[in-house]
């Protein structure tokens, strides 16, 4: 019976690693013990690293323009990329959250001043993750130093 036991440890420990185990024991009206078992999955918190926008300020000549949006999922262990799917979006300044299809974005229309844009992913087995980045957006006047057609050169 004891070599069962450990035989039976020896190959649930890699089991334990990737579930957390919920045991527990009842008694019968016969006086026999019931055990029950029950294998939760492990929820990973999925870790977003948003590579562009930086926490900056960007200087622009007109009052509305675009920001390129760039991020990366890290860290997701190698057993769940196979076993997950993943919905990504995003959204500036608190609006309503669109769908991304893509780990890159241009975002149009993006007026001076400072916003935050946060990056939401979650996937088929229950992980969530979000990551945000503050940065600034500042109107410049141009001055031009050299112009050929609708090409300027500015300082």
């Amino acid at each position: 019976m004891k070599k069962d036991f450990l035989k039976m440890v020896a190959v649930m420990l890699p089991i334990l690693f990737l579930f957390f185990v919920s045991v527990s024991l009842a008694k019968t009206s016969s006086n026999q013990v019931v055990a029950t078992v029950k294998i939760l999955p492990r929820h990973l918190e999925i870790k977003i690293k948003i590579i562009q926008p930086e926490n900056k300020t960007y200087y622009r000549t007109s009052d509305r323009d675009s920001i390129l949006l760039i991020f990366k999922i890290d860290n997701i262990p190698f057993w769940m990329a196979f076993k997950s799917k993943y919905w990504v979006g995003y959204s500036l300044d608190d609006s309503p959250i669109v769908e991304l299809k893509y780990y890159m974005k241009v975002i149009n229309d993006v007026h001076p001043g400072t916003h935050k844009i946060t990056v939401y992913a979650n996937d088929t087995s229950g992980n969530i993750g979000s990551a945000e980045v503050y940065f600034t957006i500042k109107k410049r006047e141009c001055k031009k130093l050299f112009s050929f057609k609708s090409l300027s050169l500015c300082l």
